[in-house]
């Protein structure tokens, strides 16, 4: 029961995310944010696979040869 406890529900996804919880569930049922779906039909997200997510799309500056920030 441990496990089910740190998992994130999509209310919860959102608020992190600032989305719209009708975006987060669009995400996990295109399965473009790995979830779980109980038997109950409720989905969870593991905050390992949150933070993947979040990864995935950060945006990090890069320098050009003269040490210049791009992006």
């Amino acid at each position: 029961m441990a496990v089910l406890n740190r998992l994130l529900d999509p209310q919860a996804v959102a608020h992190r995310l600032y989305y719209s919880v009708d975006h987060v569930r669009r995400l996990l049922m295109s399965g473009e944010l790995p979830a779980i779906r109980l038997a109950s039909g409720r989905w969870r997200v593991d905050p390992a696979d949150l933070e993947a997510y979040i990864d995935k799309y950060r945006i990090t500056p890069t320098r050009d040869a003269d040490g210049h920030r791009r992006g």
